[in-house]
């Protein structure tokens, strides 16, 4: 990949990185001068997809396994199609305006836009024309989850400063949305792969084996690259919309089931094309499984947190920039990739209670699926090494782990 795309382009490659069913790595950021910048329909292939991170506050006691029948009925909801909660969601949404606008579509205030990494990329209502059957696919989509919603419990907080700065203690719950969308990306593969590899063959920017090995891509500053620009963004509006209607539905079904108030932490995408700049020059980069990572200054300010999820059977991680987060370009994985090395002893690198206490957790949680505890080990290790890298260049700090407590997979992931 790195040969393919020349000196121009540089790529950020994460400890967690794993490579998907087309051969092409989750867990990297394309990043080039705007003019120099390429892209790639396999890199950007779930554009807008992000995690929304969200805070339970109890106001009154609970049962001390109040997870496993909210989980089992909270399953139920996500999974349900046209149910009269969702239909009341987007009873009055206009999809156009929300490919258009993203979150400005919803009217929502600065404020409240301010807890998002990317609310809005405003395209004009002129630009883009679904066809009737993608608007049927589209919206019948609206207020769904294409990964996992997951709720997980602060544990081992490292940082309690800035813990404390952000109402966050020991035992709290903190829930996350992962998902993008289902549809989108078949959309954009259908107006736009076969008709970006040909243009990248006959102008010469990648060889044939390239290309059959999912290598290409257009130049962002062509006519081509403009329009699937235009048409990536529209994703984007739509996956980011389509995470918060999740979010409002899931709030709603949990202040009804249980005593506790919810509560938005952000929405942090880390799919998609964005730009920035860095030394005073304009700079695209499009990423797959690469969010944005700030330091917590002495303002509150909500982007300043960051979740690597990690796996179903695993702890994950609260986290916030390092002192060097600046120089890495504010970018950092998201979290859920890393192989498994058959016959690798994963155990020999923790302690009998370090084992019992992961394992322990593991099997505590709520699963809507069937877990896998043989990986709960190994995927705990690939975390933690990825932390302690993290850590260790500076570009991000340990804030809290979150240990596992329900996880609800969509039928996608199956």
């Amino acid at each position: 990949l790195h040969e393919a795309l020349g000196t121009s382009i540089k790529l950020g490659l994460y400890p967690d990185a794993v490579l998907k069913s087309n051969g092409l790595p989750t867990g990297i950021a394309c990043i080039a001068k705007t003019e120099d910048a390429m892209l790639l329909p396999l890199i950007l292939r779930d554009p807008g997809c992000g995690y929304l991170t969200f805070k339970l506050d109890f106001y009154a006691a609970i049962e001390e396994n109040w997870h496993l029948s909210v989980g089992s009925s909270l399953a139920e909801i996500i999974q349900a199609v046209g149910s009269p909660l969702k239909k009341a969601l987007i009873k009055n949404i206009d999809l156009n305006e929300v490919i258009t606008k993203g979150l400005a579509a919803l009217n929502l205030t600065s404020a409240e836009m301010a807890f998002f990494s990317n609310p809005s990329f405003d395209i004009g209502a002129d630009k883009l024309a679904l066809s009737a059957e993608e608007t049927r696919l589209l919206t019948e989509e609206l207020v769904s989850v294409t990964n996992t919603v997951e709720i997980r419990t602060v544990q081992a907080i490292q940082d309690r400063t800035i813990a404390k700065s952000y109402s966050i203690k020991q035992n709290d719950c903190i829930g996350f949305i992962h998902t993008g969308s289902e549809f989108f990306p078949q959309i954009l593969g259908k107006r736009f792969v076969a008709k970006i590899a040909k243009y990248a063959e006959k102008n010469g920017f990648f060889s044939f084996e390239e290309i059959l090995s999912g290598i290409f891509g257009v130049p962002l500053n062509t006519s081509l690259g403009q329009e699937y620009a235009l048409w990536l963004k529209a994703a984007m509006n739509y996956a980011v919309v389509n995470r918060y209607l999740v979010y409002q539905l899931l709030k709603q079904f949990l202040e009804t089931q249980l005593p506790c108030r919810v509560s938005l932490i952000n929405d942090n995408m880390h799919a998609g094309l964005f730009s920035k700049k860095m030394n005073n020059k304009a700079i695209s980069y499009a990423t797959r499984g690469v969010q944005n990572i700030f330091k917590a200054g002495t303002a509150y300010s909500p982007l300043s947190l960051t979740l690597l999820a990690g796996q179903r059977e695993t702890i994950a991680a609260l986290i916030t920039g390092g002192e060097n987060a600046d120089e890495y370009g504010n970018l950092i994985s998201h979290g859920t990739g890393c192989h498994i090395r058959p016959y690798y002893d994963y155990a020999a690198h923790f302690t009998t209670a370090e084992l019992d206490h992961y394992l322990a957790l593991a099997k505590k949680t709520f699963y809507n699926t069937t877990p896998n505890f043989s990986e709960a080990i190994p995927f705990t290790f690939n975390l933690l090494n990825s932390l302690e890298y993290f850590q260790k260049i500076k570009l991000a700090r340990l804030i809290a782990h979150l240990a596992p407590l329900i996880n609800i997979q969509s039928a996608l992931l199956n």
